[in-house]
Order: structure tokens, then sequence, then C-alpha cells
């Protein structure tokens, strides 16, 4: 793993830290490959056999990486295509409530690329409310 040494070397180097997450995106992909079409499922994902299983399983900090080494493929394409129908909603609506609505929709996706957000209560719910908004806006 050449490639994870040059960068932690870079992040040491420059006073940065990843809390881990390149080791768990790298478990992730790799279960994602040893379970290629339907996932490993949520609650086979554990790296840390010290994890109590509860509501939320073990998690990756990447929503991508997750839904791969969970769901495989076959998940994967589900949320490619809600992702697809999210924006295809926001382009089709064309009011300022959707065009904020999918800003704020478009700073939950970025910021789940280094945390699980849709898994999560209180930003699924507010993820929630701006669809609801974005498609009341559109129906006025």
């Amino acid at each position: 793993h050449r490639a994870d040494k040059l960068i932690e070397d870079y992040v040491a180097e420059n006073g940065l830290s990843d809390n881990g997450r390149l080791k768990l995106w790298r478990i992730g992909i790799e279960k994602a490959i040893s379970h290629p079409l339907f996932g490993s499922g949520f609650y086979d994902s554990f790296v840390n056999t010290d994890w109590p299983k509860s509501v939320y399983p073990y998690f990756y900090h990447n929503t991508p990486i997750q839904i791969l080494a969970a769901t495989g493929l076959f998940g994967l394409v589900g949320y490619a295509v809600h992702r697809i129908q999210t924006v295809h909603l926001i382009l089709r609506s064309r009011t300022p409530t959707a065009f904020f609505g999918g800003l704020g929709i478009l700073s939950l996706l970025l910021f789940s690329l280094l945390d699980v957000l849709f898994f999560n209560t209180y930003p699924t719910l507010f993820y929630a409310l701006m669809l609801l908004c974005i498609e009341k806006s559109k129906a006025e």
C-alpha cells in the first residue's frame, strides 16, 4: 500500500489528520470487492469487534463507500437513481426554493464524503424536509 504511505506522510508533514478515515475507506473498499453484487450487509461491516451492535452499524465515514460495502453494486445503483431523481427535481422546479434547497443538499452530499450523514437521524430529517420544500415549490 505505497499510495497509503504517501498520503499518510503528506498528511503528517502538513499537520493534517484523517482521523483514521483513510484506513476505514480502504477496509470498506476491500469489503465491497469481496462482496461486489449485494455487499456484506450493514452489520457485517465491522472492522472492530468491540463495536457495540446498536441501531447504528459501524460506519466507514464515506456514504458512497458505505453503500458499496454494505449493499454492493445493487444498492449503489439504487443510490445513483435517487441522486439522478434529486437533480431532476431541482432542475425541473426552477424556483428560488429549489435553488437554495439544492445548495443545501449539495452541501450534505459533499460532507457525506467525510461522514455518513444519510444514515444519521437529524441530517436525514433535514434532507427529507429540503426535498419536500423543493417538491412543494414546484407545484405552486
